[in-house]
């Protein structure tokens, strides 16, 4: 079975309402759009617009598409306003720009025949913006791909020409001695303040190396009785095992010495007096200074 083939729905068409590109925009909706957008062009457009927020302007726009449809009836949408003032604002510019090209091939001093709404929008664009820098030929200000105009868009720039005399005589007055002295005395106390900084560095940077150098030389003499402390503790530490390793062997020969004694005296072996002393000390009997004897 074959498909359907479902309609096309052009890009930003509501579906059920009349289509944006149906109607044309009438005078009265044209006047409310550039009326209404004038009251929030500086905040948009104007000087105000990198300060204001998407947020904030996309309800700009949409009190202005609200008080077009209010007017209109159409139910446009706001993509369709913002094209249809940016027409209007390419209609602007391209009025006035002939009836300054009529201006220059001689057509005598003509205005550009401007509607009323067309008007209000001028006075906000400013005609030096849309003719660009006078005296250029062949040079106009870009548009963007969405028709905006930059300059218009970021502000109000105006330039103006410079006399060459004025220029010679700016240049006259800053090689004149009343000026050049007082900067000839500044430059010298710049620079005298500037050895002194760099003298001054430099004596900081040799305190800090003696400084260093000081507590390097006290570091290593701190080390040193250290390791001093260290080698008397451990030449006192062997001394005293040495110490205890004599009196231990003498006090082994001694006793071997008082055992012979006591088993000559007694007349028994060494053997029995050791068998002696292991059962006096089984059966309790505190030990006596003569048990060896």
């Amino acid at each position: 079975m074959k498909k359907q083939r479902q309609p096309r729905i052009l890009k930003g068409v509501v579906p059920g309402r009349k289509n944006k590109y149906a109607d044309s925009f009438h005078a009265e909706e044209n006047t409310v759009l550039v009326n209404k957008l004038c009251q929030y062009y500086q905040c948009m457009f104007g000087g105000a617009a990198k300060k204001t927020s998407r947020a904030k302007k996309d309800n700009r726009w949409r009190k202005i598409v609200a008080a077009v449809n209010a007017v209109g009836g159409n139910n446009r949408t706001q993509e369709v306003v913002k094209k249809r003032y940016y027409d209007i604002r390419r209609m602007v510019k391209r009025k006035v720009k002939a009836a300054a090209a009529s201006r220059k091939t001689g057509g005598g001093l003509q205005e550009p025949d401007l509607l009323p709404y067309e008007e209000e929008l001028l006075q906000f664009l400013g005609r030096d913006n849309l003719l660009g820098i006078e005296g250029t030929s062949g040079t106009e200000t870009s548009e963007g791909s969405d028709g905006t105009l930059p300059l218009q868009e970021e502000g109000t720039i105006t330039l103006t020409a410079v006399d060459p005399d004025s220029v010679t005589s700016v240049a006259e007055e800053m090689q004149s001695p009343q000026l050049l002295s007082p900067l000839a005395a500044l430059y010298a106390t710049i620079q005298a303040r500037q050895a002194e900084l760099e003298t001054s560095i430099q004596q900081d940077r040799e305190n800090q190396q003696e400084l260093l150098q000081n507590v390097i030389t006290e570091v290593r003499s701190m080390s040193n009785v250290l390791n001093e402390g260290v080698r008397q503790f451990t030449s006192a530490m062997v001394s005293l095992q040495q110490n205890m390793q004599r009196f231990m062997e003498m006090r082994e020969e001694e006793c071997i010495l008082m055992r012979a004694q006591a088993a000559h005296n007694l007349g028994i072996t060494i053997a029995d007096v050791d068998s002696l002393v292991r059962e006096r000390h089984a059966q309790g009997l505190p030990r006596r200074d003569d048990d060896d004897e």
